[in-house]
């Protein structure tokens, strides 16, 4: 299965839909992420690991959480996500089907040098919006016809099957 490893801070601070609420309301971007994510690796049929910076908590171990097919990790104390990313990278080193997101040009060297797929953070926002933009398309498509008035059941059941 493909593996997307994600430096989420670099997603929250680039994309515009969490951006402005960095100083305001930070656990609220980081859910928008979250659940971002969970519908995009649920459609690309791919697990995620989201690495978050906890370096000024307290925590002596890495937190993780697991929701189907995203990990969300926070690193431990005094540890930031392109320091965990880059442990990870020497354990994946080589294996197919990784690619690691982060706009960090220090740590996009080390996914290359590890043969891993490095994509920047605003191809994987492109990504996001198209799917999302397709999902909704579809969604306002098949919301439209079944408000329409058919000569006769047969028919409009004709139909339905097309647009599946």
């Amino acid at each position: 299965m493909e593996t997307l490893i994600v430096d989420a801070y670099n997603i929250i601070n680039f994309w515009d839909k969490t951006s402005k609420l960095i100083d305001s309301d930070l656990d609220y971007a980081r859910d928008i992420l979250n659940h971002t994510l969970q519908n995009y690796a649920s459609y690309k049929g791919i697990e995620i690991l989201v690495i978050y910076d906890a370096y000024k908590t307290d925590s002596i171990k890495p937190k993780e959480e697991k929701y189907e097919n995203i990990k969300i990790i926070y690193t431990k104390k005094g540890q930031t996500a392109d320091s965990y990313i880059e442990e990870l990278i020497f354990d994946l080193k080589n294996q197919e089907n990784i690619s690691v997101v982060s706009s960090d040009w220090t740590l996009q060297q080390m996914v290359l040098s590890g043969g891993l797929l490095r994509i920047p953070s605003s191809e994987l926002i492109f990504d996001i919006s198209r799917i999302e933009k397709q999902i909704s398309n579809k969604y306002d498509n098949k919301k439209s016809n079944d408000n329409l008035i058919y000569a006769n059941d047969a028919f409009k059941d004709k139909l339905k099957d097309l647009n599946k």
